[in-house]
C-alpha cells in the first residue's frame, strides 16, 4: 500500500465536524428543526447548497479551528450554517454563513 501523507489537522477536524453534523440531521432533530435539518442534508447532497466540509475549509483562515457548534437555519427564505467558534483571544464568536454561496450572510455576527 502507498504511503500517503496523513491528512492536516483543519481537514481531519472539518471531517469529523461534517459526520457529527450530518449524524445529527439523521437522527436527533424533532419538529421544525428536523424539517430544516432534513431540507439542508437533501440540499447539499443533490448539490443545491455547499457542504459543512466546504464551507468550513474556506472559513478556517477567518475563524481558525476551534469551532464549537453548528446549526443550520432558515434566513429570508435561504439556508444558512449557523457557525459558532472561539476566536484567538478565546472569545465565542457566531457567524452565519448563506449555504449556497459560502458568503456571510447579511443577518452575520
Amino acid at each position: 500500500m502507498p504511503n500517503r501523507p496523513a491528512p492536516s489537522r483543519a481537514v481531519a477536524t472539518a471531517s469529523a465536524l461534517a459526520a457529527v453534523f450530518w449524524f445529527t440531521v439523521a437522527v436527533a432533530p424533532t419538529g421544525a428543526h428536523e424539517r430544516e435539518q432534513d431540507h439542508a442534508y437533501k440540499a447539499s447532497r443533490s448539490g443545491q447548497i455547499l457542504s459543512l466540509e466546504t464551507i468550513l475549509e474556506k472559513l478556517r483562515p477567518t475563524i481558525g479551528s476551534e469551532i464549537v457548534g453548528i446549526e443550520t437555519e432558515s434566513e429570508h427564505g435561504a439556508l444558512v450554517y449557523e457557525i459558532r467558534y472561539l476566536d484567538s483571544t478565546g472569545r465565542r464568536r457566531e457567524i452565519h454563513i448563506d449555504a449556497r454561496t459560502g458568503e456571510p450572510s447579511q443577518d452575520a455576527d
